[in-house]
């Protein structure tokens, strides 16, 4: 019947708002996988966010001259056969 008053002894839709967000909360910290997955996240975050620290150099730009040239100095992880940086490419 339309306009028909809702009976007081309806059952409810589940916990209040701040109830279910702590019950939620509470499980996650439990959860080994959610954290794992969190700490995957953040460190794919931090490592996009810093990215132009951690490889300053242009993947881009090579130096026939340092052709496969050794880890170290000025190539942390060496350069390629076209004498880019390997840790910025």
């Amino acid at each position: 019947m339309p306009g028909s008053p809702i009976p007081a002894s309806a059952p409810d839709a589940g916990p209040p708002p701040g109830r279910a967000a702590s019950v939620l909360a509470a499980r996650l910290r439990r959860d080994r996988f959610f954290q794992a997955g969190l700490v995957l996240v953040a460190v794919v975050l931090a490592s996009a966010v810093l990215a132009p620290w951690i490889a300053p150099a242009d993947p881009l730009v090579g130096d026939q001259s340092l052709y496969l040239s050794p880890p170290g100095g000025r190539f942390p992880l060496g350069a390629d056969t076209q004498g880019r940086d390997v840790l910025s490419r």
